[in-house]
């Protein structure tokens, strides 16, 4: 691009994404980058936890959050949906599912419960017995696939996957939200 002339040769950008992000939609987005802006590298941190870029721990965060942090700007790329799921498997031995709660729940931790629609989740359906929790959505969703019960996942994700079927129609949380966000200083460097 017009910029190039004006990189370091050795620059890298630090972004900081989750799992998800990475597995659905990013991957392609960053060979596509690499491809247009050679002379740049890409340092991908994965976290589901929101970095500090005060630290400079990450130039750029590309990730659900409820609102940008104050101290960061950026722009709300889209509302995310999300919705239950329940693997085939699942649903070959509970032909019916009517009531949700009568079913084991695959469900976040605590290291999770940052996350909004997971505490939209716990809201909805109080006594939902959750057996199995990770600190992983991905983790939730290979749950989800192997018959281990109900989940509730981001639609980008949940839709991916053929041995997956939505058992109620999605769900738009005005706060659910994916962000592109880097830190004020940061917004005229050419890289």
């Amino acid at each position: 691009g017009p910029c190039s002339a004006l990189i370091d040769h050795r620059a890298s950008v630090r972004v900081t994404t989750t799992d998800t992000l990475v597995m659905t939609h990013l991957t392609p987005i960053f060979v596509a980058f690499r491809e247009a802006y050679p002379e740049i590298e890409l340092e991908i941190n994965i976290s589901n936890q929101m970095l500090l870029l005060t630290k400079r721990e990450a130039d750029v965060a590309i990730r659900p959050t409820f609102q940008a942090p104050e101290n960061l700007v950026g722009k709300n790329v889209c509302t995310l949906a999300v919705a239950i799921y329940a693997g085939k498997r699942y649903l070959q031995r509970h032909r019916r599912i009517e009531d949700l709660a009568a079913h084991p729940w695959i469900g976040p931790d605590e290291s999770l419960a940052h996350v909004r629609w997971i505490r939209s989740l716990r809201k909805s359906y109080l006594n939902l017995a959750m057996p199995y929790r990770l600190n992983s959505v991905l983790g939730m969703m290979q749950a989800a696939k192997a018959g281990m019960g109900l989940a509730m996942l981001p639609c980008y994700l949940g839709d991916t996957e053929p041995e997956l079927v939505r058992m109620r129609p999605p769900t738009l949380e005005p706060g659910n939200k994916l962000w592109l966000l880097t830190h004020p200083d940061l917004r005229q460097v050419a890289r």
